[in-house]
């Protein structure tokens, strides 16, 4: 069996809106965007999954292996760690493009901080995931 990409962009997409970057780039783009998120997820995120993330057909947006629903929900929750970090960063050059006082008028005066406490509490929660799920098998030690 297989996983197809969409499967988890769809529980991706319980975990965070992003309506002004589904606003300006295509159905196409914004899948293609997607797996790039999904692809940075399980590549550093996503290390001890029992499946062989790298066993995939990008032509026909799947993984070639049948991902258990935890599995999935572990690559959407790094899906979503992958976009708070992109709208950090965004946030951080739009700081250091325009001046303290501009920046004060444009902006809520501690997003930078609320995103920095989110990012870092997904990963927590990721990080959880990814532990409870490492150890799903576990036995204990003979």
């Amino acid at each position: 069996m297989a996983t197809p990409y969409s499967d988890i962009y769809t529980k991706s997409s319980i975990l965070f809106d992003d309506s002004n970057l589904l606003s300006i780039l295509t159905d196409e783009e914004y899948e293609e965007l997607l797996q790039i998120f999904l692809n940075k997820a399980k590549t550093l995120y996503f290390k001890s999954c029992t499946k062989d993330l790298t066993d995939v057909d990008n032509e026909e947006k799947q993984f070639n292996e049948d991902l258990s629903e935890e599995e999935q929900w572990i690559l959407a929750e790094g899906i979503k760690l992958v976009w708070l970090e992109k709208q950090l960063y965004k946030e951080k050059e739009l700081r250091n493009r325009i001046s303290t006082k501009d920046y004060s008028l444009h902006s809520p005066a501690n997003l930078i901080e609320k995103l920095t406490g989110l990012v870092n509490e997904t990963r927590k929660t990721l990080k959880s995931y990814v532990v409870d799920y490492t150890f799903n098998n576990f036995s204990g030690f003979n």
